[in-house]
């Protein structure tokens, strides 16, 4: 071997060895994992209904709302609930994990919907509220943290913000996952957040690919119209006392259909046994399409009472990656070196058993019996925020003038008492 040669070798092993180079290269690892849902309501035949939950918030008050983030207090208001639209984006949380701290920058956008929560604080959003006289168009909306610092957990232990003694929001940290830091622009420490993730909310107006229809009887087709296949799909029907079943379908191919029968009348899972079987069945399918286990377990806990619990009959079913980021393009600087966003579709389904209940407490509403009208309203009450919905699919349907009519005026009121 020539001396010449020999030196090089030797120069090369040394800045392989050294904690400049080869080391610190092999640490420039990030890893952002993403989960959230989209719900929608459809009548039986199909149709898209267009909705409000008609409540405040669920999130704790420190969470950041469209509203509170604005100049002038003469704008401030709940304006989600405000806000009419097709889909509900609900609790989208961005995981980071690095090996060292490093900053990134963060952007979300919402091309057809606008994002309305949020935390920790944003660097800038769009669109504004403007004067508070006209409603929001339900688009182009996006947020911008700018700079956020990832730390790994075993490097840090800060205080996160807490409110009260349990919200589900709080769910969402139970991984592995490193905090994220987010100062203000004017570099307030006392201000600086911390959290183990950036979490964000919206609405937003477009269709989702698969269609879903029900007949009588608990008749279910889901329907695929894409040239894309979908898996993980669960069909699921609960009971106002809390028993439910459910069927679950592998996969539905490109331009095809599925008809799921769940019986009525009998065979019904109890609460326990329902969440206990459909959560870990879910749980798999989230592991793999590539959520670490312990985020798998924390958006299942976190969604428990209102996928398994809540009365009615609804599909899930997991986005294709693809579809996610045409619908939420999300641009992290650095690029990370795994990135997995794993989102949930959820469409609630009227069946005609429930739009005849609803017609029912409709015409009981309009009872002399204040006994009657009071234990209408407690039924109607069961619904939540899917009370709208409901009896917007009552004025769609119904053959009598009369109940849609007071259905009608039912919603106003409901708007009018939020």
């Amino acid at each position: 071997m020539s001396r010449k040669l020999l030196v090089v070798l030797v120069l090369f092993a040394g800045l392989v060895a050294a904690p400049g180079w080869g080391q610190e290269h092999a640490k420039k690892r990030l890893v952002v994992h993403e989960w959230g849902t989209f719900t929608s309501v459809v009548g039986a035949d199909g149709t898209m209904l267009e909705w409000k939950p008609l409540i405040g918030s669920d999130l704790p008050k420190f969470v950041y709302r469209r509203a509170t983030a604005e100049a002038t207090p003469e704008q401030w208001r709940e304006e989600k609930k405000d806000l009419p639209s097709f889909q509900r984006m609900e609790t989208p949380v961005l995981y980071f994990y690095a090996d060292q701290e490093m900053d990134v920058k963060v952007e979300v956008g919402f091309p057809k919907g606008l994002i309305t929560e949020w935390y920790p604080r944003v660097r800038d959003f769009m669109p504004r509220l403007g004067d508070g006289k006209k409603a929001l168009p339900v688009k182009d909306g996006w947020v911008r943290w700018g700079k956020v610092r990832i730390i790994p957990q075993d490097e840090i232990t800060p205080r996160l913000s807490t409110e009260g003694e349990s919200n589900h929001y709080y769910h969402a940290r139970e991984t592995d996952s490193a905090y994220v830091r987010v100062c203000p622009v004017e570099q307030d420490h006392q201000k600086t957040e911390y959290e183990k993730f950036l979490f964000y909310r919206g609405v937003g107006n477009f269709a989702l690919p698969l269609d879903v229809k029900t007949k009588a009887g608990g008749n279910v087709t889901v329907s695929n119209p894409t040239a894309t296949a979908f898996s993980h799909i669960f069909v699921i029907t609960i009971k106002p006392d809390g028993k439910g079943k459910y069927q679950f379908i592998p996969k539905i191919a490109a331009g095809g259909s599925k008809e799921v029968h769940l019986d009525v009348t009998e065979n019904w899972l109890s609460r326990e046994m329902l969440i206990r079987r459909i959560g870990e069945e879910l749980e798999e399918c989230l592991t793999m399409e590539g959520l670490y286990r312990k985020e798998a377990k924390a958006m299942v806990k976190t969604w428990t009472d209102s996928y398994f619990e809540t009365p009615g009959t609804r599909v899930l079913y997991l986005l294709p990656e693809k579809m996610t980021q045409e619908l939420l393009p999300l641009k992290v600087d650095p690029q990370p070196t795994e990135l997995k966003r794993v989102l949930v579709a959820r469409v609630d389904v009227m069946t005609p058993e429930q739009t005849a209940a609803v017609e029912e407490l409709v015409r009981e509403l309009g009872s002399e019996s204040i006994t009657v009208r009071e234990a209408a309203e407690k039924k109607l009450a069961v619904y939540g925020r899917f009370a709208e919905p409901a009896l917007t699919e009552a004025v769609r349907t119904s053959t009598d003038p009369e109940i849609r009519s007071r259905a009608k005026k039912v919603i106003a009121q409901l708007v009018v008492r939020r």
